[in-house]
C-alpha cells in the first residue's frame, strides 16, 4: 500500500525482442521516470510536471531478453507511468504488452546450494504467502528442526540471519515460525541449513 501522493517505485524484470530491429521506447509520464534497457538508460526525465513523453531507441535482437528497470516518482495531483514501444516494421507506438515482459533473473550467487537441493526442498511448505511479520515453515520428519538455521536473501542478494520459534510436532512433519521482520519488501529467499553448515535448500516468497 502508498500514498496516493509523494511516492516512489522501481520495477525490475525482462523484456523479450519479438524481432530484430531499432526499437523506440516511449514513456509518457507525471511526474518523473527515468528507463533502462540492457542497463543502457534510454530515458532520464526525473522532474516535476505533467503528463510528459520522452523516447529513446536501442537495438534488439528477436527471441532474445534484456533486463529492464523504469522507476517512477509521483509527488502531487495527478500520477501517472506509461512504457510503450514502436517495434520495427511497425507504425503504431502500443503499450509493451504482458506477453512480452518476464520477472528479473537472479543474479546472486548460491554456490553451497545445489540444483537437486533447490528441487528437494520444495517437499517443504511455506505460508502464509505473502507474508508480512513471520512465516511458518513445515519441515518433513527426516530433519530435526532444532538443527536448522533460517537466513534471509532479497532478491539483491543481502543474507540476514532469522530468528525461529515455537516447533509443533504434528504426525509426518514438525512447523516452526521464521521471524522476518528484518527483510524488506518484495520477493526474498529463506536459505535453510542444518546446524549452520549443511545446506538443505532455498524457499521463495514475497514480503508485503
Amino acid at each position: 500500500m502508498v500514498n496516493i501522493d509523494h511516492f516512489s517505485v522501481r520495477w525490475s524484470g525482462q523484456i523479450e525482442a519479438p524481432v530484430t530491429g531499432t526499437y523506440i521506447f516511449r514513456t509518457n509520464n507525471d511526474d518523473g521516470t527515468r528507463l533502462w534497457i540492457n542497463n543502457q538508460l534510454l530515458i532520464d526525465n526525473w522532474a516535476l510536471q505533467s503528463p510528459t513523453l520522452k523516447e529513446g531507441s536501442i537495438q534488439l535482437v528477436a527471441g532474445q531478453k534484456y533486463s529492464l528497470t523504469m522507476e517512477y516518482f509521483e509527488y502531487d495531483a495527478g500520477a501517472q507511468a506509461l512504457l510503450m514501444w514502436l517495434v520495427p516494421g511497425t507504425s503504431t507506438v502500443v503499450t509493451v504488452p504482458k506477453e512480452r515482459l518476464y520477472p528479473a533473473e537472479l543474479n546472486v550467487s548460491l554456490p553451497s546450494f545445489t540444483s537437486m537441493e533447490l528441487v528437494n526442498v520444495l517437499d517443504w511448505n511455506l505460508y502464509p504467502n505473502p507474508a508480512q511479520d513471520y512465516v511458518t515453515i513445515d519441515i518433513p520428519n527426516v530433519y530435526d528442526p532444532n538443527t536448522l538455521h533460517f537466513s534471509g536473501m532479497s532478491s539483491s542478494g543481502r543474507i540476514t540471519d532469522l530468528p525461529s520459534y515455537g516447533v509443533q510436532f504434528s504426525g509426518t512433519k514438525a512447523s516452526m515460525n521464521v521471524d522476518i521482520k528484518a527483510l524488506q519488501g518484495g520477493v526474498n529467499f529463506i536459505l535453510v541449513k542444518q546446524d549452520k553448515d549443511t545446506p538443505i535448500g532455498v524457499l521463495k516468497f514475497i514480503k508485503q
